[in-house]
């Protein structure tokens, strides 16, 4: 009897513990799926951050994309999904490379960071890129990002 009991408790103990997700505060809205997908030159783009920003500026939402190129949305970061409205979209990669340098007077490396997307696509006020999320549903997107780009980023 135990045998069958334990199992079935486990189960039902996963599945209660999935339902409802992180509960969102007070005050924000229903949230949506929203899914991204981002390619760039027509291949998916992994590792890149896509940033969201609603038109009045009240919300935001970020998601990181997989190997596929896929990003799901996370307002605030932490609660999935995304308000109904209209939104601009951001995307960006980097990546860090070792470069050889000096240092007092001996042979040394330095870690140089570049970005991998087109700079009007890193900026709200430059990028082209928009979704609406409407009420219901779930929502999925393809956006490219151009061409490959490898720019380096001054040292501050």
């Amino acid at each position: 009897m135990y045998v069958y009991f334990l199992p079935i408790m486990i189960i039902f103990a996963t599945f209660c513990s999935g339902c409802g997700g992180v509960k969102t505060p007070d005050g924000m809205p229903e949230l949506f799926p929203c899914e991204i997908a981002v390619t760039q030159e027509g291949q998916p783009l992994d590792g890149a951050t896509v940033t969201v920003q609603s038109a009045d500026s009240s919300w935001n939402a970020t998601g990181g994309t997989d190997s596929n190129g896929k990003a799901f949305l996370f307002t605030q970061g932490k609660y999935s999904g995304v308000p109904a409205g209209k939104y601009k979209v951001v995307i960006n990669k980097t990546v860090t490379e070792k470069e050889p340098s000096t240092f007092e007077g001996k042979p040394a490396t330095k870690e140089v960071v570049y970005c991998l997307v087109e700079e009007k696509y890193q900026e709200l006020q430059t990028s082209p890129l928009e979704i609406e999320i409407t009420s219901g549903g779930e929502h999925s997107f393809q956006l490219d990002t151009g061409k490959a780009v490898k720019s380096r980023i001054p040292e501050r």
